[in-house]
């Protein structure tokens, strides 16, 4: 996963259900909240709520939230229902934040 520092960023999952050989869609429905926990190499930390879609979560991710961060990051997904947290992918996503071009101001 790659995303653009100082850039808005839309990261979009589709959760399966494994068992065995079999994938299925998970049903979205039964879940209440999800979070993508971010954690940046300099062990600063970025918790983002996703909106529900038909069969896929989405988290926007806001340039505010990257600035100034270009190096390795990692997230997890979460579903979170009162004290219970259980998290989704069974590996950690890893990632880069890759710094922007300045464009000069052209007149």
């Amino acid at each position: 996963m790659y995303l653009l520092e100082w850039s808005d960023s839309q990261l979009r999952f589709r959760i399966k259900e494994i068992e065995g050989n079999l994938k299925t869609d998970l049903n979205l429905d039964e879940y209440d909240k999800f979070l993508g926990v971010i954690k940046f190499s300099d062990d600063r930390v970025l918790e983002i709520n996703a909106e529900k879609e038909e069969l896929s979560i989405v988290f926007n991710i806001y340039g505010e939230q990257t600035k100034g961060r270009s190096w390795s990051l990692s997230m997890d997904i979460w579903w979170i229902k009162w004290v219970k947290k259980i998290r989704f992918n069974p590996k950690t996503i890893k990632g880069k934040i890759l710094s922007s071009i300045k464009m000069p101001n052209v007149m």
